[in-house]
């Protein structure tokens, strides 16, 4: 057995954990065919990698989760999961990253 302290952040290449998004539900109760974009807040950065998904033909989903959910325990506004729930990608900001590039990385394009 491997005995290590569990924590809650998102963190790239690992599985995310299950945390009420403030409705009750955690994203595993949110089927999407392909990534999955946890925002804390819809806002122009989540907006801008769903456009850019949908330029690379990348099926991605956006659930949004209130500013007093356990999603706050990520430590990431913005979290991109895999469709077999690994952490693809978290951040607070876009901040000077290309929403192409991004896509195109955790898409292994």
């Amino acid at each position: 057995d491997v005995v290590a302290p569990h924590e809650f952040a998102a963190k790239p290449g690992f599985h995310l954990a299950p945390r009420d998004l403030g409705d009750g539900r955690t994203w595993f109760d949110y089927p999407a065919p392909g990534f999955t974009l946890i925002a804390a807040e819809k806002d122009k950065d989540a907006d801008a990698l769903h456009a850019a998904a949908n330029v690379a033909n990348v099926p991605l989903a956006i659930v949004s989760a209130t500013a007093d959910s356990e999603a706050q325990d990520y430590g990431a506004r913005l979290i991109l999961v895999r469709p077999d729930g690994f952490v693809a990608w978290a951040r607070n900001e876009l901040g000077d990253e290309n929403p192409a590039e991004v896509i195109a990385l955790v898409a292994g394009a």
